[in-house]
């Protein structure tokens, strides 16, 4: 809840351009309260929780990048008046870096991206789902779910627990090794979207595969 009170702070205390924004919250599976501007993220067994949030906000603006000492990340004049108001009130380093972190998906939310940057983007995450895969397949659980987000782990960390020891987790990874997986979409900075197509009974079927990008700039499984 603490992340969730940061975030709606900056939206409250942000000048007067009047732009609305709307941005959702929900409680995960593990108790944590997650924010997203995507309603469509929510797994449905979750949302029930969910909550629409409106808010007056400032345009920041992108014409003054401020460097910190000893961090090559640039944050916008508005970014740290935030972060040292909230820092000053004793808000904790962990928050801290998650509100840094949403900051830096609002600003990166409209990225375009090129054609190459998008095959090494394709490249990096069809390795990261082809370890997780391989994972699976040693039936190594707990290097599986170290691909994921920390989100959703806990969750998958259950269900090939499960699968372990009902002994088709085998059958599980090999089917995940045979499907075919092709990028969709790329969402500003901190998302792909990809289709997974796999084979059962002489039937296709296809699936929903997502990335995102965390705080610590790593892109991590979000689910299938």
């Amino acid at each position: 809840m603490k992340i969730f009170i940061i975030i709606f702070a900056f939206f409250s205390f942000s000048l007067s351009s009047n732009v609305s924004a709307d941005f959702y919250t929900y409680v995960d599976e593990n108790g944590v309260t997650v924010i997203t501007n995507v309603p469509g993220n929510v797994p449905e067994n979750q949302r029930a929780t969910l909550k629409t949030h409106r808010e007056q906000r400032d345009v920041l603006s992108h014409s003054h990048p401020v460097t910190r000492t000893g961090d090559t990340e640039e944050y916008l004049e508005e970014e740290e008046r935030e972060i040292t108001r909230l820092r000053e009130k004793g808000a904790s380093e962990e928050e801290i870096k998650y509100l840094k972190c949403f900051f830096k998906s609002k600003r990166e939310e409209n990225k375009v991206w090129t054609e190459n940057e998008k095959k090494e983007l394709d490249s990096l995450l069809r390795l990261i789902w082809t370890q997780m895969v391989s994972a699976l397949r040693r039936g190594d659980v707990d290097t599986a779910v170290s691909y994921f987000s920390e989100h959703t782990r806990e969750q998958y960390r259950e269900i090939y627990s499960t699968f372990h020891q009902n002994k088709i987790l085998p059958d599980v990874s090999r089917e995940l090794e045979l499907s075919i997986i092709a990028m969709v979409r790329v969402s500003g900075n901190n998302s792909a979207t990809y289709e997974i197509l796999c084979t059962r009974e002489g039937k296709t079927y296809s699936f929903q595969l997502s990335f995102i990008r965390d705080c610590d700039d790593e892109w991590k499984i979000e689910s299938y």
